[in-house]
């Protein structure tokens, strides 16, 4: 028993040395990616009129409101406008209507590249922005039911 121990001694001790020995050699290794500057319009709610223009009422229509929501990677400088024909259209009947940034309709959306130092996203957050449509008064149209199409851009 006495010689098992032994050898049982030696042999651990064999097993530890070896261990205590051991050589670690480790290198870097380099990680890399490139992030591009992106927006995306992600949703429109469309604008319809709540309620019915009257081409005979001196007021202007107010009654339409809509919104579209965008992102736009961290960082990235971008411009918002919204592109197209301001008519809606019934056949060859042509009504005219104007959208604007804010509900008491004082500044109409660009239609084009305001230009300017643009605006540059904070965060990868999504944003969603009101968009109010004014039918001007008094316009010579037929009665029906008119629509027509415009484009939100984000242009970064």
């Amino acid at each position: 028993m006495k010689k098992f121990v032994i050898l049982l001694a030696a042999a651990l001790f064999v097993l530890t040395a070896g261990a205590a020995f051991a050589a670690v050699e480790s290198m870097n290794l380099t990680v890399s990616a490139s992030v591009s500057g992106n927006c995306r319009v992600t949703g429109v709610t469309n604008i319809t009129f709540l309620t019915a223009y009257d081409t005979l009422d001196p007021a202007n229509n107010d009654s339409g409101s809509g919104n579209f929501t965008y992102r736009c990677t961290k960082g990235t400088t971008y411009w918002l406008y919204i592109t197209g024909s301001r008519q809606m259209s019934q056949g060859a009947e042509l009504l005219n209507f104007d959208l604007y940034t804010d509900a008491g309709r004082g500044t109409v959306w660009p239609a084009v590249n305001p230009g300017g130092p643009g605006t540059i996203s904070a965060s990868n957050n999504e944003l969603t922005v009101d968009v109010f449509g004014r039918i001007p008064a008094l316009q010579n149209v037929a009665a029906g039911p008119y629509s027509g199409t415009v484009a939100v851009t984000v242009e970064f």
